[in-house]
Formats: C-alpha cells, sequence, structure tokens
C-alpha cells in the first residue's frame, strides 16, 4: 500500500472539479483524455515515493550505477521514476565473545 502526501490531496480534489466543468463543457472525449493525465500524474508520483525504515540508509542507483553525491535518510524521499533505491542496514550490532 503507498501513501500520499496529504499535499497531493487538494490536486486531486481540484482535478475532479475541473473534470466535471470539462465534461460539461466539452464531453466524454476531452474527460478520459483528462482522467488517463490524471492518472498518470499520480502514479508517476506514488511510483517516486521511497519509504526508508529506521536504522537504515538509501542507496540511490541510477540504471545500476551508485550516485555517489547522494543517500538518503530515514523517512519519505522523493526520488525519480528511474532511480532505484537499495537500503542498506546501518544498524550497531553487538557481539560477546564468551569463553
Amino acid at each position: 500500500m503507498v501513501l500520499l502526501p496529504a499535499s497531493v490531496f487538494p490536486g486531486i480534489v481540484a482535478a475532479i472539479a475541473l473534470a466535471g466543468l470539462v465534461y460539461g463543457k466539452f464531453g466524454k472525449a476531452k474527460l478520459a483524455a483528462l482522467g488517463a493525465a490524471i492518472v498518470i500524474a499520480i502514479s508517476v508520483a506514488t511510483s517516486s515515493l521511497v519509504m526508508i525504515p529506521t536504522g537504515y540508509t538509501g542507496i540511490l542507483t541510477t540504471f545500476g550505477k551508485v550516485n555517489e553525491q547522494r543517500t538518503l535518510d530515514a523517512g519519505p524521499n522523493f526520488v525519480a521514476p528511474w532511480q532505484d533505491v537499495v537500503k542498506m542496514n546501518n544498524q550497531v550490532q553487538k557481539f560477546e565473545k564468551t569463553f
């Protein structure tokens, strides 16, 4: 399940209101095109949102090459749709050796 940021919802409401105006003025073809554009915009926005859990660092890769200038901290992060994120555990592990 992908959670949308709260800033997206006013845009969705505005798009629905605009769709009602477009439907009344231009008909079903324009409404279908607007609906497709909205669906594409939402899918790109949600595919760009990456959640990094606490205790991990996100390593950003572009077409398999590591981006050495940017790492992702814990929490929500936005990345380009063509970039991948590898989550690396950076928690300290305690090891005790007993004899």
